[in-house]
């Protein structure tokens, strides 16, 4: 299980830096332990908190092989996601949330489909006996649904969990998560309201190394039990299979005697 970092930890990463006092969401209020030069400081007791029972959520859900879709389309936050969920294998949107993108899913596979269906076309060189103006069309295409969906691209199904950076940035994800029930871990920085999230972790969105620690995090969660996931797969494979092949021992009916009782029977009668 992934271990929720030191306070100091949280503290050397810039954590604790909220929104200055003005943009201070009243619902927040609970996370917030003081201000400081106008600055709304955050209780990192409420942050490990969250924190820790977002990775427990996390690790549980990938355990038992369900999915998880990282949303991060803020400037400081869509690198980070893009580097840590290519590596990690997760699903991610770093580009403009495409509306639909859970609520009709079957349009996004579609256009997923699409993709993967011009890229190969380009990589098998059909391409190259077309005219020059149909093949720049198909480029522009291609250009336009690989920034929209190759980070979606492995997947076959609405996900069963959203992880979110920026509540404020993500409303439109956030009420298609709503309409499905699909439960929502987010970091929540001082100016959202964290009674609409399954899982608030009150955080810093804004700082890169609160950003990298907290991804980071939550992706080493869901690896870890995507892990343990496919351990028990495998176990239950093996013994399956062990079953299979183990030979079965064929025992003969006692009829409890009956059957000599009649043959000597017979010999007496004969």
């Amino acid at each position: 299980m992934v271990q929720t970092p030191k306070l100091r930890s949280l503290l050397e990463a810039g954590v604790h830096f909220g929104h200055s006092k003005s943009r201070r969401h009243p619902r927040a209020e609970r996370f917030i332990f003081t201000t400081r030069d106008n600055t709304s400081i955050i209780n990192l007791e409420s942050t490990a908190r969250g924190l820790d029972a977002a990775l427990q959520f996390i690790e549980q859900l990938a355990s038992s092989g369900k999915l998880v879709l990282f949303v991060a389309t803020k400037r400081q936050a869509k690198m980070i996601v893009t580097e840590t969920c290519k590596k990690a294998g997760i699903p991610y949107v770093a580009e403009r949330w495409v509306g639909g993108m859970l609520t009709n899913f079957s349009m996004i596979k579609r256009s997923i489909d699409r993709m993967i269906s011009l890229e190969t076309e380009k990589e098998t060189g059909l391409w190259q006996s077309l005219p020059k103006q149909e093949v720049s069309r198909l480029e522009t295409e291609l250009l336009r649904l690989h920034v929209q969906f190759d980070g979606v691209r492995s997947l076959t199904r609405v996900p069963d969990a959203l992880f979110v950076v920026d509540v404020q940035n993500e409303q439109t994800a956030l009420r298609e998560a709503k309409s499905l029930n699909l439960p929502v871990v987010a970091l929540v920085d001082t100016n959202a309201d964290p009674t609409t999230i399954d899982y608030p972790i009150p955080a810093n969105d804004d700082a890169t190394k609160a950003l990298e620690l907290l991804i980071g995090l939550v992706a080493e969660a869901f690896e870890s039990g995507r892990a343990k996931h496919t351990a028990q797969a495998e176990q239950a494979s093996a013994a399956a299979a062990a079953a299979k092949n183990t030979p079965t021992v064929a025992t003969q009916p006692s009829g409890n005697g009956k059957s000599g009782e009649a043959a000597d029977a017979a010999k007496e009668t004969a």
